[in-house]
């Protein structure tokens, strides 16, 4: 952010872009569609001010919308899942998205939260299955218009540690692993569970060391075709591979690698 602006949005290039470009850009330059939630995405709430974050994206001033939160036993906007607020979390839905990562603006879910953690996983989980029952009532007709490529982020496997107000660790964590399994539930019980594949990875890897090396952090492939072992057990490789492995593989899937 630059003088309260976007220069994304001034036309002015992205010092940092890196030479190969980004992923969306690779998925539009092959024909491939692409659609995400909350990835890179600034989300400004009631004339909230916020500095350039790395992890949320720049951020300007919000919109006036009255209240910063849903007090407990109201009830939630339709738009992140509805029904009533049971504890003392999730910021207001009232606000203002802006894609800020080149190629990635028109080609993401308006209602979908930034990485604000006081919003539970479960809100953007519901958002993104609203979006897969409109995807899986057109394909029952006939017409597939789920896109090729879909990123959903859920942050909150990240916690938000100590900070007075906010959830704890484990009730984060918790509540990530709900959201992740609620989405693969889901399209696991789907007509596109023949053609589709999840490729999970840990939000802040570095900070995770494990019983082997602190540089390792778990990767998970769910998908119909992935490897199995003969006990119906699950099949754990062992070898290296990092961040720039699995954008290939993905974008290999896709057919936009060669």
């Amino acid at each position: 952010m630059v003088a309260d602006g976007y220069p994304l949005e001034q036309k002015i290039a992205d010092v940092a872009e890196p030479a190969s470009g980004y992923l969306w850009g690779d998925l539009a330059k092959h024909g491939k569609s692409y659609y995400h939630f909350g990835e890179y995405i600034s989300t400004t709430f009631c004339d909230e001010v916020k500095t350039a974050n790395p992890q949320a994206g720049p951020q300007v001033a919000g919109p006036n919308c009255g209240r910063k939160a849903i007090a407990p036993g109201e009830t939630i906007p339709e738009k992140w899942g509805g029904g009533v607020k049971q504890v003392a979390l999730v910021d207001s839905a009232d606000g203002d998205q802006c894609g800020d990562e080149a190629g990635a603006g028109g080609h993401f879910a308006e209602e979908a939260p930034d990485f604000e953690l006081m919003v539970p996983d479960q809100v953007r989980v519901e958002i993104f299955l609203r979006h897969l029952k409109e995807w899986i009532a057109d394909k029952a007709k006939g017409k597939d218009t789920m896109p090729n490529f879909v990123l959903l982020r859920l942050p909150n496997d990240h916690t938000a540690g100590t900070r007075a107000g906010g959830p704890t660790p484990k009730a984060s964590v918790a509540d990530n692993d709900l959201a992740v399994g609620r989405a693969v539930e889901a399209i696991s019980h789907s007509a596109f569970w023949g053609d589709t594949a999840f490729f999970i990875l840990e939000d802040d890897a570095q900070d995770g060391a494990d019983h082997v090396d602190a540089h390792r952090s778990i990767g998970l492939v769910v998908s119909k075709y992935a490897p199995r072992v003969a006990d119906g057990g699950v099949f754990v490789d062992s070898r290296f591979y990092s961040t720039v492995s699995v954008v290939r593989t993905m974008e290999t899937l896709l057919g936009c690698r060669r």
